[in-house]
């Protein structure tokens, strides 16, 4: 293959994957939000709950996969990039938890734990892009 040719088909599989898990993640969302009003036993109700974890289950599967797709470089990188969001999410969210604590501020749920490690994701991927560790993977011509 040319030289970027695989990075190309590489991100256009990892992109397929992703964005049908989070079609399934979606579209199983609305149908537990509609059907949990009606369901009546522990058993359904619990079912309902987490039925939309399937999409997000799927979600990390395409993830682990374009990981495993990739070559040693894209790897690396990659594993940088997550270890690092991680870190900083981990910093931000229990900071957060110690200023509820001390100062009073509002408890926040669990859902925000994951949009703030999607935004710390997206900043170190910036910050990698703005310092050349990594090369913008889509051509525009």
């Amino acid at each position: 293959m040319s030289d970027g040719q695989f990075e190309r088909k590489w991100l256009r599989k990892y992109q397929f994957e992703l964005a049908g898990a989070f079609a399934v993640y979606g579209l199983l969302l609305m149908v537990a939000r509609k059907l949990y009003p009606f369901a009546e036993a522990f058993a359904a109700k619990l079912s309902l709950s987490l039925l939309p974890m399937i999409g997000f289950a799927l979600a990390v599967w395409a993830i682990g996969r374009a990981i495993m797709r990739a070559d040693e470089l894209q790897r690396k990188q990659a594993m940088e990039v997550i270890v690092l969001a991680a870190a900083a999410t981990m910093l931000l969210t229990f900071g957060y938890g110690f200023l509820e604590f001390g100062i009073g501020l509002p408890r926040l749920s669990m859902f925000v734990v994951w949009p703030v490690m999607g935004l710390c994701w997206i900043l170190v991927n910036l910050a990698y892009l703005a310092r050349g560790k990594v090369a913008w993977p889509w051509r525009f011509k």
